[in-house]
């Protein structure tokens, strides 16, 4: 339980941002009572780093930053210059404050920033835009457990493009990946807000569609099917979809027992002719 915490602490933007900085500040107005206290013998300089790193990791407007750093180096300026008997001794300390406060502010948003970054590389694919895999997985998974929780329905379908790896082979990658965009888009084109759509595969793709029925998933399927086989052959790409839908009433036992339900349903289609919808 431990661990899990010190995780969330340690993880950029885990934590929520405005908690964050009014705790930091508390903590940063706490230490300078202390540090005035006269021959206590403890230095508290060391301290403010803490509420600092706190901010740069979890707070993402830099003027918040940028207060905390103003505000560390005010107070350590205070501890310094009251308790120090040489003007030289409080200044290089003061010094000494300035370039840690700055340098540990500056360490920690770099480390925030490769985070953010790294996260949204791993969840979003590169070419289409779209979601990956196990971004759908996770939300999914929490889409799940809402509906063991509060009931409710929901409905998920996998696209798969027909004969994707002749076309690509005969017209070239380049052209293929074309495809591909082209298809996320339409299926942009047919979400709403709530929705969740995700490139799974090579040339499949999936959408989430919470408080969904049945009729409402299948209706949505075979209007994206029409618009991809017009848009296809104004781009003049041959290609059609074949799409498997299941709509869940009832809580499934896991994300996985949904995909897999799913995934049946779209090679259905695909064995029974392709260019079709399949409802399981």
């Amino acid at each position: 339980m431990k661990s899990i915490r010190l995780k969330y602490i340690a993880t950029p933007g885990a934590l929520p941002s405005n908690s964050v900085a009014i705790i930091s500040y508390f903590v940063m107005a706490f230490l300078l009572p202390l540090s005035l206290i006269p021959d206590s013998g403890i230095s508290f300089h060391a301290l403010y780093v803490l509420p600092i790193i706190a901010i740069a990791l979890h707070c993402q407007r830099t003027g918040q930053v940028v207060a905390a750093v103003c505000l560390s180096i005010v107070f350590q300026a205070i501890t310094s210059f009251s308790s120090s008997f040489s003007l030289i001794s409080a200044s290089t300390e003061l010094l000494i404050a300035i370039v840690v406060s700055i340098s540990v502010a500056y360490v920690a948003r770099i480390a925030r920033h490769n985070y953010l970054e790294t996260k949204h590389l791993a969840s979003v694919d590169a070419l289409t835009g779209l979601h990956t895999r196990r971004t759908l997985e996770s939300i999914l998974e929490m889409e799940v457990a809402r509906q063991k929780r509060y009931g409710g329905a929901f409905s998920l379908a996998f696209f798969d493009i027909d004969n994707f790896k002749i076309f690509n082979n005969a017209r070239g990658r380049n052209v293929g990946d074309e495809a591909l965009k082209l298809f996320a888009q339409i299926l942009r084109d047919h979400t709403r807000e709530s929705d969740y759509i995700a490139r799974v595969g090579g040339d499949t793709f999936a959408m989430l569609l919470p408080r969904t029925l049945s009729g409402e998933c299948v209706s949505l399927c075979q209007k994206i099917s029409e618009k991809t086989a017009h848009r296809m052959a104004d781009a003049s790409f041959e290609l059609t979809i074949s799409i498997g839908c299941s709509t869940f009433e009832q809580a499934p036992q896991s994300a996985l027992e949904a995909l897999l339900q799913t995934d049946k349903a779209m090679h259905v289609a695909k064995q029974n002719g392709k260019g079709r919808t399949v409802s399981l």
